[in-house]
């Protein structure tokens, strides 16, 4: 049997660049399908081309001199047209010189969730999704992202894994209380890192739980026991139901060592 752990790709590389001005889309947008939609946390909305266009492409410049690196990841939600892509790389907004983090693939079917791990990762400032083909193309978010591995896994046993009702009950002294469906149910999941996380482990979690607070979303790649994993456990687009807890362990002052254990509760996103 294989096992995975949980993996998370937090970052969003057009939303925390932190405007639509970072973000170039080649061709002209449909002024009711903006660019914006491409990186405002909701899977739910669409960026269109005004027009079909022939191999278009969006750029993200990452916007500092000591810009992220370390990109390794492509997530498109579900309603989109691309059937082939590739992504590409460059220290300059023209892409003179460009090189390939992911080369062009025809994995990708039209409505299903787009998810692709880069052949390298990224060492630049500019980063361009590349789509192939002719159509009055329409994507969700675009996420470029990176996988954050722990080497500490989270202890599995009597963990919550399921669904949670979305859905308010208004209860009433006798008879029928009605209940009001606010949406469709949400995964729910549970993580208690038992195990102390320290050193690299505690600056990713702690950074992870800095960016998106309750408020944004994220990516899960939950634990899997399947081979590859991704057949029975799609990455997921959730948030902290609250903020995580976490408490300092024996480790410190003992060993010198600051290391913190952590219980994370997750709930599907709807946006």
């Amino acid at each position: 049997m294989a096992y995975r752990a949980p993996r998370y790709s937090y970052l969003h590389a057009a939303r925390d660049t932190g405007g639509a001005v970072y973000v170039t889309v080649s061709d002209t947008e449909d002024p009711d399908f903006t660019k914006d939609n491409l990186f405002d946390d909701r899977a739910g909305t669409l960026f269109k081309w005004s027009a079909s266009v022939v191999d278009p492409t969006i750029t993200v410049d990452l916007n500092s001199g000591s810009f992220p690196t370390g990109f390794d990841r492509v997530i498109v939600p579900p309603d989109h047209t691309i059937t082939r892509l590739s992504v590409t790389q460059a220290d300059n907004s023209g892409f003179a010189g460009a090189t390939t983090l992911l080369a062009d693939t025809t994995a990708p079917v039209p409505g299903e969730q787009i998810d692709l791990e880069f052949d390298i990762p990224s060492t630049e400032r500019y980063l361009r999704l590349n789509i192939i083909g002719t159509n009055t193309h329409r994507l969700p978010q675009l996420v470029f992202t990176r996988i954050e591995t722990l080497t500490v896994g989270p202890v599995l046993a009597d963990a919550l894994d399921g669904k949670q009702a979305n859905a308010v009950r208004l209860l009433q002294p006798t008879g029928r209380s009605p209940t009001i469906q606010n949406g469709p149910q949400q995964r729910a999941l549970e993580y208690l890192y038992e195990f102390a996380l320290s050193g690299a482990d505690l600056t990713t979690m702690e950074a992870m739980i800095a960016a998106v607070g309750v408020e944004r979303p994220f990516w899960v790649d939950p634990a899997s026991f399947s081979t590859p994993p991704s057949t029975d456990e799609p990455v997921l687009w959730m948030k902290f139901q609250q903020m995580p807890e976490s408490r300092y362990t024996v480790a410190v002052p003992m060993s010198g060592t600051r290391a913190k254990t952590f219980k994370l509760a997750l709930i599907e996103s709807l946006d």
